[in-house]
């Protein structure tokens, strides 16, 4: 995947390198990777999307490269990070990464804390 760029007005660390919250998606089985970059733009997310996945980046354009932090705290039916997932993306419906950005504006707007959300699979019958 190529390197995103950093075109934020987020805050900047001492040396002075932008600070931006970064999420890396290794979505299973279907093997597509995704990194998702999310900084601070004049009061507003800006989101970079790279990804293997075609489904992913027709949803990274549909969702737009800037979005208003307060809109992601809508329920499902009217959030729009779940709503690019539908047409012309069709992402398939286990897929993780609309959930990783919300992660990662959520963080940047201050609005979770970043601790790394875990699922796996276990076999039946084991602890």
């Amino acid at each position: 995947m190529p390197s995103p760029t950093y075109p934020f007005s987020s805050p900047r660390k001492g040396d002075g390198t932008v600070m931006v919250t970064e999420i890396l998606v290794d979505a299973g089985s279907c093997k597509f990777k995704t990194r998702i970059t999310v900084g601070k733009l004049d009061g507003k997310l800006r989101v970079e999307t790279v990804s293997s996945c075609e489904k992913v980046r027709l949803w990274a354009e549909k969702l737009g490269s800037e979005v208003e932090a307060l809109s992601l705290t809508k329920p499902f039916c009217s959030n729009p990070a779940y709503l690019a997932a539908d047409e012309p993306a069709r992402l398939c419906p286990p897929c993780p990464v609309p959930t990783a950005f919300l992660m990662a504006a959520w963080a940047e707007a201050g609005y979770l804390i970043k601790r790394n959300p875990s699922i796996g699979f276990r076999e039946a019958g084991r602890p």
